[in-house]
């Protein structure tokens, strides 16, 4: 044996056995996803494996194995469902291929393509009005990189266990591991429900407290799935109260954990709620859309349904007076989530109009209702301010709401002219309709209100506008003036006063114990504002705004700027808010300088000032390709359909 040949190198071409974690520890790996071991420490998320590189065929392999695995767990869901349906002479199902977790193509022409992947792009997402903005594919940036289906699961991901990837703990172990000592758990309970706009209404504080001595009583004879509303509510807490915890303990990972345990895809006791506490506190986490949210929302829906939510409680046998209000509670808030999230995602929404008869909730204190009374008493004047005030105009701002997205999403053009105008009137009428103590003030005029009341107007004038917005955004590059009017004083509205509420958000803020409001809605509101005046300024280029003085349009300019450095703070963040300093950055390059077209004269205060931008923002090296790029990603195409003009076109 020669010298060269004893020295060869031996490479492992073999994928490795054993997690990084594990191999790192010495431990014993079960090979798993998270592995035994990675669980047991509370650390899934760390549980990965390497892959050799040109090993393509185990990994498509075992891409293949997971998803033979979760069509499994799909399939065994249906037949438990249907199990429980034809044992249960009471609850009837009838299944229909769903619709609502699968993406569906209607121009494939149109749509962003990706290798092995069709993704429909829906009219409702902020991030779409770029496809309006044909100026900008001049305009260059760094190229996004390529994604695929199977991006969504390199790591792991705490609700993948709601899907079927991996088994929950047991109830002991939940626990053991993340339930606080009751003091701490008082503590924040009482913070959550002194923070009245975020506690959901079918969560009756009476009613709650007596479930909840019930469960220190004798903690393991509780429904898991109860217990999921209370992590929910912990996680919640979080966001409420004056005080940030130090260490934050990973309620959402119980309240998931217990969602499983409890078997929530079925129709039982505390399901539906459960569910919708869970997508109420993941939606103010974050700051972009979440989509496996939408795919609980898909869940919940038809669960509401086969258990009868969707009909109204005096038609139903053996429901008392205050269960059926708790009901009305629970189906108002699920029209409402329903109509929000899938719109964050540029989808449509699960729950279709005259598929059900529920009366609106009335408005109560919860010490107005008791699990014994016999009737109900009547409601509270609309000028009593209650936590069920803000849910109730908000029914019915979204009621016209969910009109306004049919229209938007309608693709004949004469039905979208005919019904603009009709639209319209619904949404004033409504807002009209509301107590005048809920109609909008500044904040200058609302120092000696409560706290409660001013972020419910503030909430209500942003769903005003955002429906404003959706109704006329389609008008601007038609050069229809009234709506190019109408989505610029919507869009000024929107950004103006997120950002007025930005700084307040923060320790010392005014609306600090409120920080939940700062949510992945609120945000996406807040882009979809920026996104509408940068469009009418592109389409100022085009043909002149005569609806729209000088002053105007350095207002805009004003926002954008105080948009961007809001923007930059949360770009590590939000994927979002780094596409949209991208899109200002380029709007104010040399070459397209839109924004210095418009704007004030010298003198005139901004907010931010672009040169400030970090050089990876500003490079003169963004081109073509990067918006070209973003135009192809279904994140920025949702909204393809509602915004499909054509600058360039003569």
């Amino acid at each position: 044996m020669t010298l060269e040949t004893r020295r060869k190198v031996i490479t492992r071409n073999r994928h490795a056995l054993t997690c990084t974690s594990c191999r790192a520890r010495k431990l014993k790996c079960d090979k798993n996803l998270p592995c035994g071991s990675c669980s047991k420490r509370g650390e899934p998320t760390s549980c990965t494996y390497h892959h050799i590189a040109h090993g393509k065929v185990s990994e498509n392999a075992q891409n293949a194995a997971r998803a033979e695995a979760r069509l499994e767990h799909l399939e065994n869901l249906v037949q438990d469902w249907l199990g429980v349906s034809s044992s249960n002479n009471e609850v009837e199902v009838e299944v229909e291929p769903s619709r609502n977790g699968v993406s569906r193509i209607t121009r494939p022409d149109e749509a962003a393509v990706q290798p092995g992947l069709l993704t429909y792009t829906g009219p409702s997402h902020h991030a779409a009005i770029l496809e309006d903005i044909a100026e900008l594919r001049n305009v260059l940036g760094e190229v996004l990189p390529e994604t695929s289906v199977e991006d969504d699961y390199v790591g792991y991901s705490e609700m993948d266990i709601l899907f079927g990837r991996g088994r929950p703990l047991s109830l002991a172990q939940i626990l053991l591991k993340w339930l606080p000592s009751r003091p701490e758990c008082d503590r924040r309970l009482a913070s959550y429900f002194r923070a009245q706009s975020i506690a959901a209404p079918f969560v009756h504080v009476q009613q709650f407290h007596k479930q909840y001595d019930a469960f220190w009583g004798d903690r393991y004879a509780t429904s898991p799935l109860w217990i999921s509303i209370l992590f929910s509510i912990l996680y919640l807490s979080e966001r409420t109260g004056v005080v940030v915890p130090s260490v934050s303990p990973r309620f959402s990972h119980a309240a998931t954990q217990c969602l499983a345990l409890g078997q929530y895809h079925r129709p039982r006791q505390f399901a539906v709620e459960a569910i919708i506490v869970f997508i109420q506190a993941r939606l103010t986490d974050g700051l972009d859309p979440c989509r496996e949210l939408g795919m609980l929302l898909g869940i919940v829906v038809p669960l509401a349904y086969t258990l009868g939510y969707h009909r109204e409680p005096q038609q139903l046998k053996h429901i008392t007076a205050f269960e059926g209000e708790m009901r009305r509670r629970t189906w108002s808030l699920i029209l409402q989530l329903d109509l929000l999230n899938p719109f964050q995602l540029g989808l449509p929404h699960n729950i279709q109009a005259g598929t059900w008869d529920v009366n609106l909730p009335g408005n109560y204190d919860d010490l107005d209702l008791t699990e014994s009374m016999l009737s109900l008493r009547e409601p509270r004047s609309d000028h009593h301010i209650t936590k069920m005030i803000f849910y109730i105009a908000k029914h019915k701002l979204m009621d016209v709401f969910a009109r306004i997205l049919k229209y938007a999403l309608c693709t004949m053009q004469d039905v979208q002219e005919r019904h603009l105008m009709e639209r319209q009137q619904e949404l004033e009428a409504a807002y009209e309709s509301l107590p005048a103590a809920l109609h909008h003030r500044n904040i200058a005029q609302s120092i000696t209100d409560p706290a409660m009341l001013v972020m419910t107007r503030r909430c209500l004038d942003l769903m005003y506008q955002k429906c404003r917005l959706v109704l006329h955004r389609k008008h601007i590059t038609t050069g229809r003036q009234a709506s190019i009017r109408i989505s610029y004083d919507a869009a000024i509205s929107i950004t103006k006063a997120f950002v007025e509420m930005y700084p307040e958000f923060k320790p010392g803020g005014q609306f600090f114990s409120d920080r939940w409001l700062m949510s992945s809605i609120t945000f996406s509101d807040f882009l979809m504002g920026v996104m509408a005046l940068c469009l009418i300024l592109c389409q100022d280029q085009k043909v002149s705004i005569l609806c729209l003085a000088a002053e105007e349009k350095a207002q805009a300019v004003h926002l954008l700027r105080q948009s961007q450095a809001i923007c930059l703070e949360h770009r590590e963040r939000s994927t979002g808010a780094r596409r949209v300093v991208r899109l200002l950055s380029a709007l104010q390059s040399p070459e397209h300088n839109i924004l210095k077209q418009h704007e004030s004269r010298p003198g005139h205060e901004v907010g931010y000032n672009g040169s400030d931008l970090p050089e990876e923002v500003v490079a003169s090296d963004v081109d073509m390709e990067y918006w070209q790029n973003m135009f192809e990603d279904p994140q920025w195409a949702l909204m393809e359909d509602f915004f499909s003009i054509n600058f360039d076109a003569s």
